[in-house]
């Protein structure tokens, strides 16, 4: 017992042991580190070379990411550097961005809020300036828009780097900024408490970024930023949606898993639908549409400005000068005939361009078909009387099968040149159709089953029914029994029945 009691003290001392050096290296790392950085207003940086690459648990923004730098984690080899007017010199840090589509509107940043000798600062009341350039100013850019006294929502991320809390920061930018390819600087230029911004480091685009000011400006790391358009609705909405000929219904089929089933011999109907959900109006509208030769074209309405086809895909244009309106839409219909093959899924894409206030706007959507062979529905089952009288009505029963397991409706021929059509039901079920014949013949009823989505037709099937004619009564002696039913027994047992 008491051996055993010795080794699991002597476990516990070396835990403690391994704590306590932990604790030192981290201590003196933070501690040369804090030391740098007096020396160097113009960063605080650390190196760790056993990052764990936990998850970057970051706020999400509201609107559509356009572009986006995520910082460092606390255990990798992180850097934050000083942008702010409240050093000497004054320091302005500005990195690239590239592959816009459309406005910014709303800007997203990480950072410290320190005083100098470095201590943590009380950010609130922060304000900034950020301005987006063409490129760097040193090189000849100039500013494509400026935003003054930003006063951004600060939050924390509960993220310490060498005991110091990364904030996180988000502003709207009004009016919205279109720069496809560019640089931001963002600066602090007032702080209550007079604290300086330490821009957030990432290493997620070129790794190079630039801080005015500073003896070595060229960075080798990139910034934590992120860029994104307007979380209210959007300047132009494009839906593109494709008729089922079962209800007569357009359908969203914008993914391969919604696609709409149409068989192989039929035609397709697509609509665009461009819609104004904005506030000002659009010019220079351009719709492309493509779609695969599995799908053949054959119209459209209005017809397009330009049409070409390249193997596999035909390419449809069409040009509106504009104005389209807030509110306001145009529609554009398109019939193609379903090639297949078999089982295919064939799409019809379509991508619409605009001026919007001069700012390039864009949207897309898809629609999908699934091409399918149609099988028609099974020779209908008729049942009913082989004999009848004139003037008496009856009734057959139809039923037939849809190997689909579409509707069925039937057609049906009496013989006598009339003719019947029934509603839809259900495939397997049994209809009830009545019919009074007039004349002594012996007619022919002939019925096809058709598919009520897709007008696939049945062979027929075929029934007969004899008609006789009807005996008058004419003789006076008849005409009494007629009227004196009583008498027929008596008649009977008289001839002997």
């Amino acid at each position: 017992m008491r051996k055993r009691k010795i080794v699991k003290e002597a476990v516990v001392l070396l835990i403690a042991v391994a704590m306590f050096l932990s604790t030192v290296v981290v201590t003196a790392n933070t501690e040369e580190n804090t030391n740098e950085s007096q020396m160097d207003t113009s960063y605080i940086k650390t190196d760790n070379p056993y990052p764990s690459n936990g998850n970057n648990m970051q706020p999400a923004p509201l609107g559509p990411v356009l572009f986006s730098q995520l910082p460092f984690l606390p255990d990798e080899t992180w850097t934050f550097t000083t942008s702010t007017t409240y050093s000497s010199p004054e320091y302005r840090v500005f990195d690239n961005y590239e592959g816009i589509t459309e406005q910014i509107c709303d800007i997203h940043w990480w950072g410290l809020s320190l005083v100098n000798p470095w201590a943590n600062c009380d950010p609130t009341g922060m304000e900034f300036e950020i301005i987006f350039w063409d490129q760097l100013p040193h090189l000849g850019g100039t500013e494509q828009c400026t935003f003054s006294d930003v006063a951004p929502t600060i939050t924390t991320t509960g993220l310490f780097f060498s005991g110091f809390e990364q904030y996180y920061f988000e502003a709207d930018l009004n009016p919205c900024c279109f720069l496809e390819d560019g640089w931001v600087s963002i600066q602090n230029t007032f702080s209550p408490n007079q604290c300086w911004f330490l821009w957030a480091g990432s290493d997620d685009g070129d790794l190079y970024a630039y801080q005015e000011g500073s003896a070595t400006p060229d960075l080798t790391n990139d910034m934590a930023f992120e860029l994104t358009g307007s979380s209210g609705p959007p300047p132009m909405v494009v839906e593109k949606y494709v008729m089922c000929p079962c209800n007569e219904e357009w359908i969203d089929a914008d993914t391969e898993e919604e696609a709409l089933d149409l068989p192989i011999c039929t035609d397709a109907t697509f609509k665009i639908v461009i819609r104004n959900d904005g506030d000002c109006p659009l010019f220079e509208i351009v719709v492309y549409d493509m779609m695969h030769d599995s799908l053949e074209y054959i119209s459209a309405d209005p017809e397009p400005d330009e049409f070409s086809y390249d193997p596999p895909n035909y390419y449809i244009y069409w040009f509106f000068p504009g104005p389209l309106n807030p509110g306001e839409t145009i529609e554009i219909y398109i019939t193609a005939h379903v090639n297949g093959p078999h089982c295919s899924i064939d799409y019809n894409f379509v991508e619409v361009t605009a001026l919007c206030d001069d700012i390039p706007v864009s949207d897309s959507d898809y629609a999908y078909v699934h091409a399918f062979e149609n099988e028609p529905p099974n020779k209908p089952i008729i049942d009913g009387p082989l004999k009848g009288e004139p003037n008496v009505e009856y009734c057959w029963t139809f039923k037939s099968t849809d190997p689909n397991g579409d509707e069925v409706r039937f057609e049906i021929d009496w013989g006598d040149g009339t003719t019947d059509s029934t509603d839809c039901y259900p495939s397997g079920t049994e209809v009830e159709v009545c019919h009074t014949y007039t004349e002594e013949a012996t007619y022919t009823i002939t019925a096809v089953a058709i598919d009520c989505c897709w007008g696939a037709e049945s062979d027929p099937s075929s029934t007969h029914i004899k008609i006789p004619r009807s005996r008058a009564i004419n003789t006076p002696f008849l005409r009494f029994l007629e009227n004196h039913p009583y008498m027929f027994p008596i008649l009977r047992y008289i001839l002997g029945l």
